[in-house]
């Protein structure tokens, strides 16, 4: 789905907007529900905008995942606050899953990269328990 919006802009100024949307189902007793989810992603206006460090240029080692972004697997041993600091170092951030197709399309960087023992189970992503109390939340 790509959107467009340039209200009160002459229109070859009109950006396009990126959107992701996901969707669930679940059957109860009474019926079913359906979960909606929607990423909108919208690009600076133009080349001159302010962009965030870390959506400048990827290192050449992250693999980039149309239209999700770039990612890189580390194989190097971390705890979880470690391997987030590894990341801020590089620009990046470790993975937020916000959708089922992102989901999917992670398990491709993580399938040629497993590992034969322990770790092939594992991965840190930007999710974590601060307070150790049951409640995970993201990075952001």
């Amino acid at each position: 789905v790509q959107m467009e919006h340039g209200a009160d802009q002459k229109e070859n100024e009109a950006h396009p907007w990126q959107v992701d949307v996901d969707h669930s189902t679940a059957t109860c007793e009474d019926g079913d529900s359906i979960l909606i989810t929607a990423t909108v992603t919208i690009p600076p206006k133009d080349e001159d905008a302010e962009v965030p460090k870390r959506r400048r240029k990827a290192p050449a080692d992250y693999e980039l995942l149309p239209g999700l972004g770039y990612y890189k697997f580390h194989t190097d041993i971390k705890t979880w606050d470690k391997a987030r600091n590894v990341c801020e170092k590089e620009g990046a951030y470790l993975a937020v899953i916000n959708s089922l197709s992102e989901a999917k399309s992670l398990s491709s960087v993580w399938i040629h990269n497993i590992f034969n023992d322990w770790r092939k189970d594992a991965a840190y992503i930007g999710t974590w328990d601060p307070n150790e109390n049951g409640k995970f939340v993201t990075i952001f």
